[in-house]
């Protein structure tokens, strides 16, 4: 199940910053990538989208398996005012569940 916690703030220079966290799923048995859809009408294709894995423990990893399996994730296919998805990559290959922040 993905869980998106996101928040909307004001920024020094007036501006907004939305932010969130999103589980990564990589599923039961050993794979290199996934994908999980954040949807928020906040979201422009001028956004700029930043993603990184947390190194938070799951009930699947430990906070040093995000280094072991070399995750990492970016955001791309930005739908204008619907959506944007997060793509996972794992090269060693994983299974089971990472936490990732967002922001933009």
């Amino acid at each position: 199940m993905t869980k998106i916690n996101a928040t909307t703030k004001g920024g020094s220079s007036g501006s907004t910053t939305t932010t969130g966290q999103v589980t990564m799923d990589f599923g039961a048995t050993e794979d290199f990538n996934t994908t999980v859809t954040i949807t928020t009408a906040l979201v422009t294709s001028a956004s700029i989208i930043r993603v990184s894995p947390t190194a938070i423990a799951t009930a699947d990893h430990d906070p040093d398996d995000y280094a072991a399996e070399g995750i990492t994730a970016y955001a791309t296919n930005i739908v204008n005012g619907v959506s944007f998805d997060i793509m996972g990559s794992a090269p060693n290959s994983t299974w089971g569940k990472y936490l990732v922040n967002w922001a933009f």
